[in-house]
């Protein structure tokens, strides 16, 4: 077995791992972070999403690490996560072969981490968060790689201002023009989760699994 299929089927264990451990709990009583790569889109669509389920922002903390660098973002949540009962670490995975490494490395401290019983997760996406936002529009399983002209974020952010005319990586409005079609978005990842064998990974979004996390202590504090 390959490296890269040994590393599908821990990263596939460690998000059933995930709804095994939140399920029956109360996340209301929780504290969570949320710890980002990106600078700028993940953050504001968190930011937007948990002020829309009127979660409180001192209970679920978003914030980043000024850091492209998983490894680095992981172990920055891990400064933090004694003052939380669970963390989620927002990271894509790149083309270039160093993030590549970085991102394996990141995979593999979180998994120890979870053997040492920790509630930290990855929340990865293959190749990038935009592709999290192109599943609210549009259901695309093909592979997403690199070009000559084009990067795959490249490719995948035309591919979104083909719904959003004005999309950026600093656009502000991306959680209130995307949320419609949220349960859209959520069953596509969910559905290519399962098909990750077939699609090799690329494109893949875990987003989903922190978005429902979310929801089920919103749901939990406002009705029980």
């Amino acid at each position: 077995m390959g490296s890269e299929d040994l590393h599908k089927k821990r990263e596939s264990k460690s998000h059933r791992q995930l709804k095994q451990r939140t399920q029956g709990k109360r996340p209301q009583l929780s504290r969570a972070l949320i710890v980002c790569e990106g600078e700028k889109t993940e953050l504001l669509y968190f930011k937007a999403l948990i002020e829309e389920l009127r979660l409180h922002p001192s209970n679920f903390k978003i914030t980043n690490c000024h850091r492209n660098d998983p490894a680095g973002l992981v172990e920055f949540a891990v400064t933090l996560l004694k003052e939380y009962d669970y963390a989620f670490c927002i990271f894509d995975k790149d083309e270039h072969d160093n993030h590549q490494r970085n991102y394996t490395k990141a995979l593999n401290r979180i998994e120890d981490l979870r053997k040492n019983k920790k509630e930290i997760s990855a929340i990865t996406s293959v190749p990038c968060f935009e592709y999290w936002l192109l599943l609210h529009f549009k259901d695309s399983t093909a592979p997403i790689i690199n070009q000559p002209s084009y990067t795959a974020s490249e490719q995948l952010t035309n591919e979104l201002k083909k719904h959003i005319a004005d999309y950026s990586k600093s656009y502000p409005h991306v959680f209130q023009y995307t949320k419609i079609h949220l349960e859209t978005a959520i069953q596509r990842a969910k559905r290519i989760d399962i098909d990750l064998v077939q699609t090799a990974g690329n494109p893949s979004t875990k987003v989903y699994l922190l978005v429902e996390f979310l929801k089920k202590a919103a749901k939990e504090i406002f009705h029980g």
